[in-house]
């Protein structure tokens, strides 16, 4: 596991200051900020794992914007939105493994 989990609100806090450094574009934090209006209030699923989701929706839609239609998850977080991770200070986003992302997103209410 990661050292540093996060809940949707933290997570859109860092996305919002990606966004503000031209990181991401304008349209992949609002997708996250959309992503995060469709929890279910009530929800079984936890904070860190919503907020990895939501974080994971902003990567995607991010990549489609580069014109990529998958994301390496192997890849993460050295690769983050498409720079090095470290640029964007302290390693602010602490990811699972590419198997425990994949097995959020299986159990995740926003996902189809």
């Amino acid at each position: 596991m990661p050292d540093k989990l996060f809940s949707p609100d933290q997570i859109l806090r860092q996305l919002k200051h990606f966004y503000h450094e031209g990181v991401i574009r304008a349209l992949d934090y609002q997708f996250a900020c959309f992503l995060a209006e469709q929890l279910p209030d009530q929800s079984d699923y936890d904070d860190d794992r919503a907020g990895t989701v939501i974080l994971l929706g902003a990567l995607v839609s991010h990549q489609l914007g580069a014109g990529h239609s998958c994301v390496n998850l192997s890849s993460l977080p050295e690769n983050l939105f498409g720079v090095v991770s470290s640029v964007h200070g302290q390693g602010l986003i602490a990811l699972p493994t590419s198997e425990t992302l994949i097995e959020y997103l299986k159990t995740s209410p926003l996902v189809c």
